[in-house]
């Protein structure tokens, strides 16, 4: 009698089983562009920048794992397969630039006021180094501008 309940139950369409739901389906062109857009993906990252309850949001990140939009790796994030900012530099890496750059900028200031610091012992106290401006002299220019 069992069996014959199994055989008389009406069977699903095949379109039915392995289909997601239209939610996922309409979610997931702008779930996959920014999972390749941000290398990885993960339920709460798309939950926050989609707007996605957390439900839905692990529905769309099961989605593309499905159709292979992401794969995880050994170290349990899911990665894209395919993505979009492969060729380009970090943010990460442009800091460290910016620190370095900054770092030898401060360093040659920081010779350049020694030098200065070392030229005013050697000419003494009384005596004004090149680099000074001339107050007497500049104070002439400016009476010759007037008139």
């Amino acid at each position: 009698m069992a069996l014959g309940a199994l055989f008389a139950a009406p069977t699903l369409p095949s379109t039915a089983i392995g289909a997601a739901p239209s939610a996922l389906v309409q979610h997931f062109p702008h779930a996959r562009l920014l999972a390749r857009c941000h290398g990885s993906a993960s339920p709460t990252m798309l939950g926050r920048l989609m707007k996605l309850d957390p439900e839905t949001a692990r529905g769309v990140f099961d989605l593309l794992g499905e159709r292979g939009v992401i794969s995880k790796g050994l170290d349990g994030i899911a990665r894209a397969a395919q993505p979009l900012n492969s060729h380009c530099i970090t943010k990460q890496a442009l800091r460290q630039t910016n620190l370095t750059a900054k770092t030898d900028e401060a360093h040659d200031s920081l010779k350049r006021f020694l030098k200065r610091f070392e030229k005013a012992d050697e000419i003494g106290p009384d005596v004004k180094s090149d680099d000074e401006p001339d107050l007497q002299q500049a104070q002439m220019v400016d009476e010759q501008t007037q008139t």
